[in-house]
């Protein structure tokens, strides 16, 4: 696979990461769906998450342009 294929793969896979609905979770739980620490904790971790995923798709776009520069 060339250098230039496999930066687009790795857009492309930046891309469907920053399409999970996945990230949207955080945003859709709101106060009313529990109260107390456990719920707390849910929002808590489905943040770090989507956190983590946003950067793994900023890491993947970085990759992409590394592999570019070593054409």
């Amino acid at each position: 696979m060339e250098t230039t294929d496999r930066a687009d793969a790795l857009r492309s896979l930046a891309r469907r990461v920053e399409r999970l609905r996945a990230l949207d979770l955080p945003i859709l739980l709101g106060d009313s769906t529990w109260v107390g620490p456990t719920p707390a904790s849910c929002v808590d971790d489905l943040t770090r998450f989507r956190r983590l995923l946003v950067e793994d798709a900023r890491r993947l776009r970085l990759a992409a342009v590394s592999l570019e520069a070593l054409r």
